[in-house]
């Protein structure tokens, strides 16, 4: 077994969690960058090393992350756009100052929400290496792709001393998740579900532990030789519309009234999601030989209301 130390970002987040759970549960060393002792003690309960520090701090932790082969970024902050790029820029230059011999892999964890969009189209998806980016929408998207493009590019500029990788998930769900389960906590709350933009936008999806089997792949040593400087969609073949998804969440609860559709097209993080964006996998399956393995979203209501509901006692 190939058992590497890794630093990941984020891991006190949804997705960064479940990261560094999985790579600790397969034996790897797995430091967890947090920014207070109540989530310290957290990462710490799940065998995860605590590393104190902010994500636009980077003094007080890159030390410790160009020490490790494997560095997972999971973090972000939608508050600070700058964040990301303060975060991006230190791994990427922590990584190509050190003397290893060995090539140190990033990956970096950003959204299908880069690209345009697509047509209307149920049979259109869109290809990673193909579809036209986003490069002035709103919000954090502009820093996302350059950031992307400097990870993209980081193994030419080191002459082979890192490695990077992105990956873009769809709409994350299972367990902790904060997507879709608004509608639930509205009816719990006595509230109608809500619809935040366009009722009939569809976006691919995927739940976590078929993305969190995602990272895993890639930092295996067989499938990384063929993924360097490349890009994935990690998706599942859903195809769900807003409407059908709160539709079907109301009525797995009970709820029969009115559905509410609000507008968020002055929200800029809200407004950079407002695009059809339906993914296709075929890449990730050819490079990567990744498959989600779980049911969709819809198909599998009653165990993810079930589980929801256990969560709020």
């Amino acid at each position: 077994m190939d058992l590497r130390d890794v630093f990941i970002t984020g891991t006190t987040g949804y997705i960064g969690e479940e990261v560094a759970n999985a790579f600790r549960k397969a034996s790897h060393r797995v430091y967890g960058l947090c920014r207070n002792q109540a989530k310290a003690s957290t990462l710490a309960k799940n065998e995860i090393i605590p590393v104190h520090g902010d994500l636009g701090q980077p003094e007080a932790w890159i030390d410790i992350a160009k020490k490790c082969p494997i560095v997972i970024h999971c973090g972000s902050d939608y508050s600070n756009y700058d964040v990301d790029t303060i975060t991006t820029d230190a791994i990427l230059n922590g990584l190509m100052s050190t003397s290893s011999s060995t090539p140190s892999l990033f990956v970096y964890t950003s959204g299908i929400n880069v690209y345009k969009g697509s047509p209307h189209k149920p049979d259109h998806r869109i290809e990673e290496d193909t579809a036209e980016l986003d490069e002035d929408g709103s919000a954090f998207l502009p820093a996302r792709i350059r950031n992307e493009k400097k990870v993209l590019s980081v193994h030419e500029r080191s002459n082979g001393k890192v490695h990077g990788v992105v990956l873009r998930p769809g709409y994350v769900y299972g367990r902790k998740t904060r997507h879709f389960v608004s509608h639930w906590a509205n009816i719990h709350e006595g509230k109608a579900p809500q619809i935040r933009g366009i009722p009939d936008l569809i976006w691919s999806e995927i739940h976590i532990d078929d993305l969190v089997r995602a990272y895993l792949l890639v930092c295996t040593p067989s499938v990384r030789q063929n993924i360097v400087g490349q890009a994935f969609h990690l998706v599942d073949e859903s195809r769900y519309t807003n409407r059908s998804i709160a539709e079907t969440y109301a009525r797995i609860a009970g709820y029969e009234g009115n559905i509410e559709v609000v507008d968020v097209s002055h929200i800029p993080v809200a407004k950079a999601g407002q695009k059809y964006l339906v993914c296709s996998t075929e890449k990730a399956k050819l490079l990567m030989g990744f498959e989600c393995h779980r049911r969709l979203m819809l198909d599998d209501l009653q165990v993810l209301y079930d589980a929801w509901k256990a969560r709020l006692n």
